[in-house]
């Protein structure tokens, strides 16, 4: 973990890395709550605090892979990260206009 000047405790990073022939990738962070996954998969980690998602408790670090859902709700305290992947296939399909 890394500290920066001036703040208040340790940071981690958070990265996505994707074969970009393949798909697409985007990180969001969010607080707990209802998530609209507009993606094929959706990786939903716990930034800090507590989640529940169904029936599991989830704490810092802990994460949920998602397939295609429109809604997921992810209760509790916390602030989540929230990596969608879209193949570059269905992203190209679904823009109006590309043949």
């Amino acid at each position: 973990m890394a500290r920066r000047e001036g703040s208040p405790g340790p940071s981690r990073d958070l990265n996505l890395m994707t074969e970009r022939a393949r798909c697409e990738g985007e990180i969001r962070v969010q607080r707990a709550g209802v998530i609209e996954a507009q993606s094929d998969t959706a990786i939903i980690v716990v930034v800090d605090g507590h989640a529940v998602f169904g029936e599991e408790d989830l704490g810092p670090l802990d994460s949920v892979v998602c397939g295609p859902a429109t809604a997921i709700a992810i209760t509790g305290e916390a602030t989540l990260a929230i990596c969608a992947i879209t193949p570059v296939a269905s992203r190209q399909n679904s823009r109006p206009g590309d043949e």
